[in-house]
C-alpha cells in the first residue's frame, strides 16, 4: 500500500490515480496522521461500497446487530409465513426476473 501525504495529493492526484488503476491502494495522511484510504473499486462492487459506507445503512445495520442480540427478530420463514408469501414462488419469480434481464442486456 502505498502511503501518499495529503499535499503530494493535491500536487498530483493523476500519481495517485495512477497507482489505484494499477490496483494499489493509496493512504492518505496529513501531518503524519492517516486520513482516507483510495483503493481500487471494480465497476461491480461500487453499490457494496457506497452501502459499506453510507452512515444511514451503518446505523441500521447497527440497529439490526442490536435487535439480534437481544432476540427481537424472527427468521426469513417466519417472516414470510406471518405475510402469507410462498418462498419458493418468490425465489422462481426472483430466478425468473434476473434471467429475463440478462437476456435484455445481451
Amino acid at each position: 500500500m502505498a502511503i501518499i501525504t495529503m499535499r503530494e495529493l493535491l500536487r498530483s492526484p493523476g500519481d495517485a490515480l495512477a497507482r489505484i488503476d494499477d490496483g494499489e491502494p493509496c493512504l492518505v495522511t496529513r501531518h503524519g496522521k492517516p486520513v482516507a484510504a483510495l483503493v481500487p473499486v471494480d465497476e461491480s462492487q461500487v453499490e457494496s461500497y457506497i452501502l459499506a459506507a453510507a452512515p444511514e445503512f451503518v446505523e441500521a445495520r447497527r440497529e439490526a446487530e442490536h435487535a439480534r442480540a437481544e432476540g427481537r427478530t424472527i427468521s426469513l420463514e417466519e417472516a414470510a409465513r406471518e405475510l402469507g408469501v410462498h418462498l419458493e414462488e418468490a425465489e422462481a419469480a426472483i430466478e425468473e426476473t434476473v434471467a429475463e434481464a440478462q437476456s435484455a442486456e445481451r
